[in-house]
């Protein structure tokens, strides 16, 4: 509830209807793939940063717990330490329902946005 909260803050709403990226397939197959996302997703504060990520990307909340795993991976490899399962389920978890691992989250998904971008835009230079 908290992590909602400080994005409605923010000035960011959770719509009551579905964003195109999310439709109502999607969610209602999130209870046969939540299964296989790390315990810390099925807390209280993870299912509110759930809510709060899919609510700021508009992206699924699959999608979230991908680029969430990928950011505390990158996050690892950036500061050479070991990234070990343990490792990553113990950031996961201690930073779960904080702003620290929504702006994480959100930095790594926009930067990949951009190199997405930026391949597109040489492939065609190249092309012209």
């Amino acid at each position: 509830d908290g992590l909602v909260a400080q994005t409605s803050r923010m000035g960011l709403t959770l719509s009551s209807q579905c964003h195109p990226h999310v439709s109502s397939s999607a969610s209602s197959s999130s209870s046969s793939s939540s299964s296989s996302w790390p315990a810390a997703f099925s807390t209280p504060s993870g299912t509110a940063f759930l809510q709060a990520a899919t609510a700021l990307l508009h992206i699924s909340k699959e999608r979230v717990v991908s680029l969430t795993l990928a950011a505390l991976s990158s996050l690892h490899h950036h500061n050479n330490d070991d990234t070990t399962t343990t490792a990553a389920s113990h950031d996961l978890s201690s930073l779960l329902g904080t702003r620290q691992l929504l702006e994480l989250v959100s930095e790594h998904y926009f930067a990949r946005r951009l190199q997405r971008l930026q391949l597109i835009t040489e492939c065609l230079r190249i092309e012209q």
